[in-house]
C-alpha cells in the first residue's frame, strides 16, 4: 500500500505550473514512487519554488547545514529539484511536473518510467496540459498595447490584414482599416508594415492593464489559481 505522503506529493505538485490532477488508476502515484523515496518526499514538501540556501532550510527540517546541502545536493542531481549557484552559494527550490521534473528524467529515463508517464498522459496530463494553454496560458502572455489605425492616413490597401495573424483587423465602408481591440494582441506586425505609417500601437488604458507576474514563483501561484486548486 502507497505511503500517504505520496498524495500529499501529488496535491503539492498539483498546485504549480500545468498542475499535476489525480487519476483513477492512481497512475501518478506510481511515477512519484519511481522518483522520489520518502525521505525525498519529505524534503520536497519543505520547499517551494521560492529558491533558499541549505542553511536556511535546514531550520524547517531540523537538520545540520551540512546534511540538509548534500541532501538537497542529491535530489537537484537526481533532478527533483531547482538548483542555482551564484558565486560560493547554492540555492534551491522545488519544481512542477512540467516544465521541471518531468524534463529533468528525459536523459535518464527508462522504459518503466516512459510507460508510466505515457499512461498519465493519456489518462489525465494531456487535458490537464489542454486546459492550461487555452484557458490561462494566453492570460500571463500579454501585452499592453493594441493596434491604432489613423483613418487620415489609412488607404485601404489590405496590407495589414494580410499580416495580421488574429483576423483583428477588418475594412469599413469606408474602406479603411479598424482594428478589433478584443482580437489585437499587441503585437506590433501590422505597424511594421504599412505603407503609408497609419497604424500605432498605444498603450491600454488603467482599467486593462495588466502587470506580468514578477517571480517565477507568482506566476505558477497565478497559473494554480485560474486552474482553481487554490
Amino acid at each position: 500500500m502507497s505511503n500517504p505522503i505520496f498524495r500529499t506529493l501529488q496535491e503539492k505538485l498539483d498546485q504549480y505550473s500545468m498542475g499535476f490532477p489525480k487519476t483513477e488508476s492512481g497512475i501518478e502515484i506510481k511515477i512519484l514512487e519511481k522518483l522520489f523515496s520518502i525521505d525525498d518526499a519529505k524534503m520536497f514538501l519543505q520547499l517551494s519554488p521560492m529558491l533558499e540556501t541549505p542553511d536556511k532550510v535546514s531550520l524547517r527540517v531540523e537538520k545540520s547545514p551540512e546534511e540538509t546541502s548534500g541532501i538537497l545536493a542529491d535530489m537537484a542531481h537526481r533532478g527533483l529539484l531547482f538548483s542555482l549557484k551564484k558565486g560560493d552559494t547554492i540555492r534551491y527550490g522545488a519544481i512542477p511536473f512540467v516544465h521541471g521534473l518531468f524534463e529533468f528524467q528525459i536523459n535518464k529515463m527508462d522504459r518503466e518510467l516512459a510507460a508510466m508517464v505515457r499512461q498519465y498522459m493519456d489518462e489525465e496530463f494531456k487535458d490537464a496540459l489542454s486546459f492550461s494553454l487555452s484557458n490561462f496560458l494566453a492570460q500571463l502572455v500579454f501585452s499592453n498595447h493594441y493596434a491604432q489605425v489613423d483613418e487620415a492616413l489609412c488607404t485601404g490597401c489590405e496590407t495589414c490584414l494580410e499580416r495580421c495573424q488574429m483576423d483583428a483587423i477588418f475594412l469599413t465602408e469606408e474602406v479603411h482599416a479598424v482594428v478589433n481591440r478584443d482580437r489585437c494582441i499587441g503585437c506590433g506586425l501590422c505597424v511594421t508594415t504599412c505603407p503609408t505609417e497609419a497604424i500605432l500601437l498605444e498603450q491600454k488604458d488603467e482599467q486593462t492593464y495588466q502587470v506580468p507576474p514578477k517571480t517565477s514563483f507568482e506566476q505558477m501561484m497565478t497559473m494554480a489559481q485560474k486552474r482553481g486548486v487554490i
